[in-house]
């Protein structure tokens, strides 16, 4: 329904797109107003039209997790993450997501990748910190939260650290 309000020109038949990517900012508008299959209509478009842009293959892997489709999703942040190699935001997303799939080898690798392209939030320590935790190895846990309470973060965020260190050190 919402998907019929919004009428974007299909300047895919020009020889160049003086707008930009009009699918891809059609699926996050749709994605912001609920519409979920509406909004993985125009991102598949919009992969369809520029299949190697890694913030498209990104943002759809998003969706695809929102909408509980997580296989799919990984493999999504795999390709994004080979198409922008200084992105931290691919690897997070994958290693959070094998973390849920409970790939902890996978989930490793990822999150390491992306404190290793630079994460400037210490979700990728965060994430590393909860991983070790679900393998009983506390010590490792607590550095890595005490670590990811050294980054900038949203209050929500810095919170379910304070959390995170505090159920590991009352077990240690």
């Amino acid at each position: 329904a919402v998907a019929s309000l919004i009428v974007l020109p299909d300047w895919y038949g020009l020889e160049s797109n003086p707008f930009g990517r009009p699918d891809f900012d059609r699926a996050m508008v749709l994605a912001r107003l609920g519409d979920r299959q509406g909004a993985l209509a125009a991102y598949e478009m919009a992969l369809e039209h520029s299949p190697d842009d890694p913030d498209v293959v990104f943002r759809r892997g998003e969706h695809l997790e929102l909408i509980g489709r997580r296989s799919e999703a990984i493999q999504a942040y795999e390709r994004a993450a080979q198409l922008a190699p200084t992105s931290y935001k691919p690897s997070l997303s994958l290693g959070a997501a094998h973390l849920l799939e409970g790939d902890l080898e996978a989930a490793w690798v990822a999150l390491a990748e992306a404190e290793a392209r630079g994460d400037p939030s210490g979700r990728a320590l965060y994430n590393m910190g909860l991983l070790r935790e679900r393998q009983g190895r506390l010590e490792e846990a607590v550095s890595l939260f005490e670590s990811s309470l050294t980054r900038p973060d949203r209050a929500a965020d810095k919170g379910l650290r304070h959390l995170g260190l505090a159920r590991c050190l009352v077990q240690l």
